[in-house]
């Protein structure tokens, strides 16, 4: 650190306020401007906190001329009026010539402080300009360092939301069907084809077993009437059995068919992630690909051998189309 005090403890309003200062008016206002190009140059080189050896002699030089042109200065416009006779003209005029000499080589000379502060900013300027670079190196990593999280709460998110599709499509198949390896008794499939085979049974036990078939399906001859009434009564409690029959089987066809069509998007939403980690994040073709896939399995209703074609035959909904846009190629 350069000590700056002895620069800036010479008032130069002191100056001007001398009874003589109007015949160095210009003088004065010259020094003003070095005594500030001075303070100026030395506080930039201290913010640098380096040591320069050339610089401190450099600004000693300076700093030493300017105190001994300001104590010349300072002689001249408070001088007694009285002394100033004879020869004493001739005098001043050599310490205002040497004032002014002074002024060309504290400016530009070996020790200019033109030139000292010049350097001094061109280092500070590069030293701002470093550390600019610097900022802008750690912007840039903290960008990317942004850029990679952001992209990678991206592919957390959709696995998770894809984990938990998978869940709940799992829940559902097993609502539809399920088996004691599973940990639970029945599901709807299983509900409805144990009703459907106890409807046969019954059926054909009413129909083989005599006791029983004269017991519920008696039919009183005695009268047309009568007679008329119990054959109704048969075909109505055949109907409603075959019926029982028939739609016990068809529930249990079609809760079949859910549970295949939901393990089937679960599966399919288990292994997305899978593949999607094997696909580049920057071939967008392929991973759009891959999308498209997944959302077929999900909202098409394809064949699953339990229902027939003209059951299942139901258009690709649109949000299927729309995922064609999702992963479009950079």
């Amino acid at each position: 650190m350069i000590p700056i005090e002895e620069v800036t403890s010479k008032s130069i309003e002191a100056l001007k306020a001398g009874p003589r200062a109007d015949g160095i008016r210009h003088q004065i206002e010259k020094l003003a401007e070095i005594q500030t190009l001075i303070v100026d140059t030395v506080e930039i080189y201290n913010a640098l906190k380096y040591s320069w050896k050339w610089f401190d002699e450099s600004i000693t030089v300076a700093k030493q001329n300017f105190t001994k042109v300001y104590a010349q200065a300072s002689t001249l416009v408070y001088a007694e009026q009285p002394v100033l006779q004879l020869h004493d003209s001739d005098n001043w005029d050599k310490n205002v010539k040497m004032i002014n000499e002074y002024f060309a080589g504290a400016l530009y000379g070996s020790h200019g402080i033109l030139m000292l502060k010049a350097a001094v900013i061109t280092e500070s300027l590069r030293k701002e300009a470093a550390v600019a670079a610097e900022i802008k190196a750690a912007a840039r990593a903290a960008q990317s360092r942004f850029e990679n999280l952001v992209a990678e709460l991206e592919r957390r998110a959709v696995e998770n939301v894809a984990a938990d599709y998978a869940e709940t499509f799992s829940r559902e198949a097993e609502k539809e069907s399920s088996s004691l390896s599973d940990g639970k008794l029945f599901g709807r499939a299983e509900r409805w084809l144990t009703l459907g085979v106890v409807s046969v049974v019954a059926l054909v036990i009413a129909i083989l077993v005599p006791s029983i078939r004269n017991v519920a399906l008696a039919v009183d001859y005695s009268s047309i009437a009568a007679s008329v009434s119990g054959w109704f009564l048969r075909l109505v409690l055949l109907g409603t059995v075959l019926f029982l029959i028939r739609f016990s089987f068809r529930q249990y066809t079609i809760s079949r068919h859910l549970y295949t069509l939901n393990n089937h998007r679960a599966n399919a939403l288990n292994s997305y992630r899978l593949f999607m980690d094997s696909i580049s994040p920057d071939d967008g073709q392929t991973r759009n690909a891959l999308l498209l896939e997944v959302a077929k399995s999900i909202y098409d209703c394809g064949p699953t051998g339990y229902l027939d074609s003209k059951s299942t035959d139901v258009a690709t909904p649109s949000i299927v189309e729309l995922t064609r846009y999702t992963h479009t190629p950079q």
